[in-house]
């Protein structure tokens, strides 16, 4: 698997969407933390205001706000797309037998996506909001770490189903949909009125995008319930693309 990551890292420094997404997420996190341009990403639980918003409350923003969550994925969903595309997955995908590390290498491009995406937040937020505009804020560096590897498991758990969508229709554009209906919130309401509406049931508390939403700052017992979600979600979506990359190899 070392050896299929290190192909993928180099893959992923030489594709243009790569760079191309590099370039419009530092462009949207200078438009999103400047007060003279004060470009708004408003999901149902995301909010940052440019005019008075510091560094520490853009931290927790970012990873739920809807420009990061589609660049991210959307990056993902091409990369596997054009492993299709470009006939790569003929020449590796029957060869890997174990398809548990197949699945997991694909998510870890993911992980990879996120993490340097964030970075790129980070950064550019330190410097527009931080050191141009003088507003550090507080954090505590333990919580953030905690809730930022929690917020990365949800999103990587909704990743494995990007997966999936792509291995079964070998085009992106279902899961392009799935990333929209997803990030805007409009799959969420969905889940809340089939479940809640309809039958009365409180089961949309545990879903990935209103736990992310209203993941807490402190450490709390929410933490523990959203790990298990995250997990479990993830579980499945791995489970699934064994199952679908397995029967692959039958056709």
């Amino acid at each position: 698997m070392l050896n299929m990551l290190r192909s993928d890292l180099y893959r992923i420094l030489h594709i243009r969407s790569f760079k191309i997404g590099v370039f419009i997420m530092s462009i949207m996190t200078i438009c999103l933390t400047m007060p003279s341009v004060n470009v708004m990403s408003n999901t149902a639980f995301a909010n940052y205001d440019a005019q008075i918003g510091n560094f520490a409350e853009y931290l927790y923003y970012f990873p739920k706000s809807a420009i990061f969550m589609i660049i991210v994925m959307l990056m993902y969903v091409i990369y596997l797309n054009e492993e299709y595309t470009s006939g790569f997955i003929k020449n590796v995908y029957p060869y890997q037998t174990d398809k548990l590390k197949l699945s997991i290498s694909r998510l870890l491009i993911f992980v990879i996506y996120y993490i340097v995406f964030s970075f790129i937040n980070i950064i550019f937020s330190l410097i527009t909001v931080g050191f141009i505009q003088g507003r550090f804020g507080t954090i505590s560096i333990i919580d953030y770490i905690i809730n930022y590897v929690i917020q990365l498991l949800l999103a990587t758990a909704v990743g494995s189903f990007l997966e999936l969508f792509i291995h079964l229709s070998k085009k992106n554009i279902v899961s392009t949909i799935l990333i929209f209906l997803y990030t805007f919130g409009i799959l969420f309401g969905m889940v809340y009125i089939f479940f809640q509406e309809w039958f009365n049931l409180s089961v949309y508390e545990n879903a990935i995008y209103y736990l992310s939403g209203t993941l807490p700052y402190r450490i709390s017992d929410v933490y523990l319930n959203t790990m298990v979600v995250g997990i479990f979600a993830l579980g499945i979506g791995v489970l699934l693309n064994m199952v679908i990359l397995k029967k692959k190899d039958l056709e």
